[in-house]
């Protein structure tokens, strides 16, 4: 058996009685081809050759019983070479010389709780890791340069920590997206992109992201319920933060930039606007703001902006400033009790106002027009009762405000 190299292509597949295979001090083995071992369910124990160069895809595929492997000089592993491996708890990969992790190579592996990444790894792809919802920690080599597509979705990851990372400029869609266990979060510092849903569905807390930092994608962060903190650093490029990045981040408090805020962006009273001030893109949903009034620059109110805003009573439009609320912008605000639609609103999205369950009158609604009112009711969301006097008919937000609302009780904008 010493003189044998190669294990070919489904040789042992779907051998449901083989237990375990041991090979020699002296063994030849270089390659353990497609689909070698698949399905052999009960296979517990398999000593693999210091001399192995190769493991096929396939391989290993659905070995449920396989506890533990080593290799020591592995420079190729195929595609689902270890998928489903439900057993597998312990594996070293270390001393090989593999440069990249390939597609599903250890999905679904749910007992492994320890693994070194091959120091001279680059690539981990798609699903490497995905559902191994036991393996709580690793360390990420400094050689690193992709993280591919659900790389680690669904796994058990607690920690992530990419700071040695130096040449990762981009992690892919879902890399981490549903890692229910990850607290901590630590970005390489040459990081230049985090793309659509990458993080979505995390126990992420604080968030500081890496001045190179240029685009943060859509739903990059959504429903991270323990986020409290998103820290933007002074000289930051950041250009691009994509609809719904922070949707359902519940516990989101506190927006910090930097005070005269930074090439493209604006923190003001607690929300976050393009630097222009035209565009109010995120207003935090935990913000004990309860009181809050536009600035007159704003023209436009961002999709979802103020979505979940649970402590939100009142929202003052300046008249004369936005035109435009987008689908979602207040929807779940079910504290609100008054809003103004100053007739500058030409255009109010789908949605706008789902779940203002307080808003249940004296509404003002400048364009009084029966098309912009049912678009306001039947599109928007907004309750049907609410742009009814309550106590008394207020006609306009410009000079009967203060019959209603003590201005003192607001966040007064000051726009220099």
């Amino acid at each position: 058996m010493d003189s044998i190299t190669t294990i070919g292509r489904s040789a042992f597949v779907s051998k449901g009685n083989l237990n375990s295979i041991t090979f020699g001090s002296k063994s030849s083995l270089t390659t353990i081809d497609q689909y070698a071992f698949q399905n052999c369910k009960k296979m517990k124990f398999i000593n693999i050759p210091t001399t192995v160069t190769t493991v096929g895809y396939f391989a290993f595929d659905g070995c449920e019983n396989l506890n533990s492997i080593s290799f020591n000089s592995l420079s190729i592993l195929g595609q689902y070479a270890f998928r489903n491996c439900k057993k597998l708890s312990q594996l070293n990969l270390f001393a090989s010389t593999l440069k990249t992790i390939e597609t599903y190579c250890f999905s679904g592996c749910s007992s492994l709780a320890s693994f070194n990444l091959p120091e001279n790894l680059q690539t981990i792809q798609s699903n490497a890791f995905s559902d191994t919802t036991s393996l709580t920690s690793i360390i990420f080599v400094s050689k690193i340069t992709e993280l591919l597509d659900s790389c680690f979705s669904n796994s058990g990851l607690q920690k992530v920590d990419l700071s040695n990372c130096i040449n990762l400029i981009q992690i892919n869609p879902f890399s981490f997206q549903g890692c229910s266990s990850l607290s901590e979060l630590i970005i390489p510092p040459n990081l230049q992109v985090i793309e659509m849903s990458a993080f979505s569905n995390t126990q992420i807390v604080n968030l500081s992201i890496p001045q190179s930092l240029k685009r943060i994608e859509t739903s990059a962060f959504q429903n991270c319920a323990n986020l409290k903190t998103f820290n933007i650093p002074e000289n930051s490029l950041l250009e691009f933060i994509g609809l719904y990045a922070f949707r359902d981040c519940m516990m989101l408090s506190v927006i910090k930039c930097p005070e005269r805020g930074t090439d493209h962006f604006k923190v003001i009273t607690g929300a976050l606007y393009n630097f222009d001030m035209t565009n109010l893109i995120l207003f935090p949903p935990a913000s004990s703001i309860t009181y809050f009034s536009l600035p007159g620059s704003v023209t436009s109110i961002n999709q979802g902006a103020f979505i979940g805003c649970k402590n939100l009573l009142s929202v003052l439009f300046p008249s004369g400033s936005v035109s435009r609320i987008s689908a979602n912008a207040f929807e779940g605000c079910s504290r609100l009790t008054y809003i103004n639609i100053p007739l500058c609103v030409t255009s109010v999205g789908e949605n706008a106002f789902l779940g203002c369950s307080s808003l249940i009158c004296g509404v003002q609604i400048e364009n009084t027009s029966k098309v912009f009112i049912n678009e306001v009711i039947n599109k928007a969301g907004l309750p049907a009762s609410s742009y009814k006097a309550c106590v008394e008919n207020i006609k306009s937000c410009r000079t009967h405000y203060q019959s209603r609302f003590d201005m003192m009780t607001y966040t007064v904008m000051i726009v220099m």
